[in-house]
């Protein structure tokens, strides 16, 4: 999932960010929202407590540390991992090779 303050660096608007993050979570196995102090404990706190609000009825939270102790660490396919530039984002992160 994009990040807050990826979509937010692509001219997204907080209300289309919640419709966006609306229509994408739960459509995969496992969604992943990583969330940063300084923008949705911050200045964004607001919104991510609306979509922590109009989410709660459809999935379920779990922290990834939990999700993790439940996997197979011998059955999880190897990836290749590469720096690339994301909309939204100064300079580049690791993502998986595609």
């Amino acid at each position: 999932m994009p990040t807050v303050d990826e979509l937010l660096g692509q001219g997204i608007g907080a209300e289309q960010a919640i419709d966006l993050y609306l229509a994408e979570i739960g459509t995969r196995p496992l969604d992943v929202l990583t969330v940063h102090a300084e923008v949705e404990g911050g200045p964004y706190a607001e919104f991510f407590a609306t979509l922590l609000d109009r989410l709660a009825e459809r999935v379920r939270f779990r922290r990834l540390v939990d999700v993790a102790r439940e996997l197979e660490v011998g059955s999880l396919p190897v990836c290749e991992v590469v720096q690339e530039a994301r909309p939204g984002r100064a300079g580049t992160v690791s993502c998986q090779a595609v």
